[in-house]
């Protein structure tokens, strides 16, 4: 029956039978580790009915010195990958949980999916997906997740993300990683060879991206621009429609139902000729059909 090699850390070991079980023992300073509800300690493998419950296959566990963490594959995962589950002390972000600091149970880890590997630090993890992305979460405090956070009052993470390798970094090409380690407060990982493009590829790649985007946002202002003139001209003509209705409509009196219309006076071209009313007073406008004191045609 194959064995996955046991990964082991100041206070407690863990190791697992692929399909079968996750074995666990702790000492009586770590007994939260144990991933069971109540647990003081224990000088023999036990088993962590918690992750039996969720079936699959075991793929890889790790040992921090607080935390332990393990991948699980399903029907549903990547031939290969599966999901994460961490549990145990993560007050420097390595339970990947967000806020969540102690977990006595493996929980799920949410950001993450398609995962291969986990190598457990003191105070962070490192990943590999089944893509070769190295993904890294914890303390940062001496830049041993190999990127930088977002967080700038504490230099801890609870989010994983991506350290970049499988690219050009600083004009030197970086393989895919193969291997990683975690110590106390570095990272070590060993890549295999690079390749992808030179740099001078490369720069080309970016230029013909940056000018694609670029030709993106200037089609989309113009197409913009294009919607607001026709928007423009569309005002205009309804407004202009309107002005040319109201001039050549007849327009009722709403003092005076009885008047046919504003009639213009030659001496006083303001005042209705019919019913004596200025022509403020006009504002109805009727054409040939029935209109209502709103000018909307009645049905």
């Amino acid at each position: 029956m194959a064995c996955i090699p046991p990964r082991a850390r100041h206070w407690h070991t863990v190791t697992a039978l692929q399909c079968i079980e996750l074995s666990h023992w702790v000492s009586t300073i770590q007994s939260s580790l144990s991933g069971r509800a109540v647990m003081v300690h224990s000088i023999s493998p036990c088993q962590i009915a918690a992750i039996t419950e969720l079936g699959g296959s075991i793929l890889d566990v790790g040992a921090g010195t607080w935390h332990s963490a393990c991948i699980i594959s399903n029907e549903a995962s990547t031939k290969g990958s599966g999901l994460l589950y961490t549990w145990g002390s993560g007050y420097y972000g390595q339970l990947a949980l967000d806020e969540q600091c102690i977990a006595k149970t493996p929980t799920k880890v949410e950001e993450l999916s398609g995962m291969k590997k986990i190598i457990c630090g003191r105070t962070h993890n490192c990943a590999i997906s089944h893509d070769n992305i190295l993904h890294t979460w914890g303390s940062n405090e001496h830049g041993q997740l190999g990127r930088l956070i977002e967080e700038t009052d504490v230099t801890f993470t609870p989010h994983p993300g991506i350290a970049e390798f499988g690219t050009i970094v600083n004009r030197i090409g970086r393989g895919a990683p193969c291997a990683v380690a975690c110590g106390d407060n570095f990272t070590v990982v060993a890549t295999h060879a690079y390749e992808g493009p030179s740099e001078q590829e490369m720069i080309k790649l970016l230029e013909t991206k940056r000018r694609k985007e670029l030709e993106e946002k200037e089609e989309e202002a113009r197409l913009l621009r294009v919607q607001q003139e026709e928007e423009t001209r569309r005002r205009k003509a309804d407004a202009e429609k309107k002005k040319i209705r109201y001039l050549t409509s007849k327009r009722l009196c709403t003092m005076d139902s009885t008047c046919p219309g504003f009639t213009y006076e030659s001496s006083t071209p303001s005042v209705c000729r019919e019913c004596g009313y200025s022509v403020a007073f006009h504002t109805i406008v009727a054409d040939a059909d029935e209109k209502d004191s709103e000018g909307e045609v009645k049905e």
